[in-house]
């Protein structure tokens, strides 16, 4: 008689506890069953030995699935192991387990004691798990089943992170994880995902890397829809998908005139422009790329209001104390601001500004501020030794109302920033009628800068604030990151009180007005 397959445990895909019987061996007419991590035989008995979700791979293979920090190598892992020590026969690598796994010197593709490989001390390395067991170390190798090279081997270059064991399960899921996909429509790298907990990213230009690998990191306790919210970052990147040459002319004192050609081309980009994208200011996020040194010497980009760069010494204490508007439409009654305290300052890197860079908004904001309309503009910053340093204001194409202000064109924004290698490193707008706070529009706003720059600040010019002309803001780690990374409302709304009892937002502490910066102005809404 034709055995049958053996009927699936009423627990798959649901939680269990270590101990917890998931199968009954007595029932099942001597079936084969293949048991994965977290699960072992007693008696007649399958017993869970973790906590995690029951899995059924069909038709017989069950295991558990957690998220832990600790990895239990298991056979046909894909790991990426860092070598530590090298000897004759084999190399030591850590793949964050128990102990340390070998990596025999003749397990790769056409490996012989005439070519065995070297590696230094710190060489990351992808392979697969061949042997794993309680009482030996674990072993490796750089080829698949067939004895190929595949994949596996050493990886160069690019970015390596620490993640859980659920996120790697989570990256490595069929169908593709919803923040991978939405980040390879728009953006070009590569990655590789270990089981260990471990992912490494590469991309021809490192802002892509950072912003794959922040993406990434956040993602792991969202939804679906609020990873693919997250990585909307790809379309802040689609400068790289049309051509474009914005020209600024440059008068620099005593150093003549010059002109700075910034060309997408270089980028690998069509040969016609493609049609724009409109983004919400929320989906403005931060990019990381190469820190390069500017020219000495003081010059400002033409733009509708020129003006000389000079500044001076002003410290943030004297701001006073926030005060809000009146109107509680426009206002987040939850969103009560500290001053001077700064619940994750000892964490963030010191920022530096221009003092002249608000009053240069200002000018630039004249026109729409006599209007009642509100204007933004996006701070581009360098880091060096330790500081981010404000030296670029831009100013986007943009749509505003008396309380709201929406930039468009975002990519001719980040064609910008990515020529001169600077991180977007917060926002400014006005508050024409208003007086300094942050709308629950702006929580949101900044919410998406500081997801992935945590020092990511919001600059409010509000000229008819009686008590102070400018604040400067930032959403409290983790007690307003956590509040609005659980908001799914827009528009004006309310949100919930921190767990931890903070406010939502908080008056910077550890960003500071340097006499001799300069920056550069650039008004995009004059380029065609």
């Amino acid at each position: 008689m034709e055995s049958r397959r053996p009927a699936p445990s009423p627990l798959v895909d649901n939680y269990v506890v270590p101990g917890d019987v998931v199968l009954d061996l007595s029932e099942m007419n001597n079936q084969t069953i293949k048991l994965g991590v977290g699960l072992r035989q007693e008696c007649d008995t399958i017993q869970a030995t973790s906590a995690g979700k029951l899995r059924l791979l069909k038709p017989n293979k069950y295991w558990i699935e957690n998220s832990q920090k600790r990895y239990i190598p298991s056979v046909e892992d894909t790991v990426l192991g860092i070598v530590v020590d090298t000897k004759p026969d084999n190399f030591l690598v850590d793949i964050k387990g128990p102990n340390l796994a070998f990596l025999p010197v003749l397990a790769f593709e056409g490996g012989t004691r005439r070519n065995i490989p070297k590696f230094e001390i710190g060489t990351l390395i992808y392979a697969r798990v061949v042997k794993a067991n309680s009482i030996m170390n674990p072993e490796l190798s750089c080829m698949d089943a067939s004895g190929k090279a595949a994949e596996f081997g050493q990886l160069k270059d690019g970015y390596m992170f620490d993640t859980s064991t659920g996120m790697s399960r989570m990256l490595l899921s069929s169908p593709t994880c919803p923040v991978l996909e939405a980040l390879g429509k728009k953006l070009s790298f590569e990655i590789a995902v270990g089981l260990n907990g471990r992912v490494w990213v590469n991309a021809p230009a490192a802002s892509t890397v950072i912003l794959v690998s922040n993406a990434i990191m956040r993602s792991e306790s969202l939804s679906g829809i609020k990873q693919r919210a997250m990585a909307m970052c790809a379309y802040a990147i689609n400068a790289f998908w049309r051509i474009a040459w914005l020209k600024f002319w440059c008068p620099a004192p005593a150093m003549g005139s010059r002109r700075y050609g910034i060309d997408t081309r270089r980028c690998g980009i069509h040969s016609a422009p493609s049609k724009s994208m409109y983004l919400d200011a929320q989906q403005v996020v931060s990019c990381q790329a190469t820190v390069r040194d500017h020219d000495v010497g003081s010059c400002a980009v033409k733009h509708h209001f020129p003006s000389p760069i000079v500044s001076w010494i002003e410290d943030l204490s004297s701001f006073g104390n926030a005060s809000f508007s009146s109107d509680s439409e426009y206002v987040d009654e939850q969103a009560r601001a500290s001053v001077g305290q700064s619940s994750t300052s000892s964490n963030l890197h010191d920022m530096q500004i221009s003092v002249r860079l608000t009053d240069e908004f200002m000018e630039l904001a004249k026109e729409n501020t006599s209007k009642n309309l509100e204007t933004c503009g996006i701070l581009g910053a360098s880091f060096r030794d330790g500081t981010y340093f404000v030296t670029m204001l831009i100013i986007p194409k943009q749509e505003g109302t008396a309380h709201s202000c929406q930039a468009v064109s975002e990519e001719e924004i980040h064609a910008v920033l990515s020529e001169q290698s600077l991180y977007p490193a917060g926002w400014i707008h006005t508050h024409p009628s208003q007086t300094c706070f942050l709308s629950s529009i702006d929580l949101h706003t900044q919410y998406s800068y500081q997801v992935m720059l945590p020092e990511a600040v919001a600059i409010v010019v509000a000229p008819t604030d009686p008590t102070r002309s400018y604040g400067i803001f930032r959403l409290t780690d983790p007690g307003g990151m956590d509040v609005l990374r659980e908001c799914d409302e827009s528009g004006f709304h309310t949100h919930r009180e921190t767990t931890n009892g903070s406010p939502i937002y908080e008056t910077c502490s550890k960003v500071h007005f340097n006499p001799n910066l300069r920056f550069e102005i650039v008004d995009l809404r004059s380029v065609q």
